[in-house]
């Protein structure tokens, strides 16, 4: 059981934002619980915000997410893991921290600008 009243103090729901990413540094963690995605920037903009990822494990997320490493993906509906893994991240800073500067080097290393431009570029040059 978890008491609603406190957690509305400290939960946010924002709905859909055009300046998400500036409010990233005032974020503990990032969760993003869509039913289908491709590959959601928004999750690289949180990792290149050094922010643990809590996410459904659907589309191309478990390609960004590492689960238990850059932070941790969970089955579509599955509220109580969820759950519990926010609840085990809010209770950790260092956790968070460890998963944050995981999930910074490797959006820095899998999918910087630089790095994508130059394989979109090689994908539309190749013999298909």
């Amino acid at each position: 059981y978890i008491n609603i009243h406190r957690l509305q103090k400290r939960i946010f729901l924002l709905g859909s934002r055009e300046n998400a990413a500036s409010l990233m540094g005032d974020f503990d963690v990032f969760c993003l619980f869509s039913l289908w995605e491709g590959l959601p920037m928004t999750i690289i903009e949180a990792m290149l915000n050094k922010l643990p990822v809590l996410a459904n494990s659907t589309g191309g997320i478990p390609e960004l997410v590492a689960d238990g490493e850059t932070g941790f993906l969970v089955d579509p509906g599955d509220k109580s893991r969820a759950l519990k893994n926010l609840i085990g991240l809010l209770k950790d800073p260092e956790l968070r921290k460890q998963f944050g500067i995981s999930g910074y080097h490797k959006a820095e290393k899998d999918f910087a600008l630089a790095r994508m431009a130059r394989d979109y570029k090689l994908l539309y040059n190749s013999k298909m």
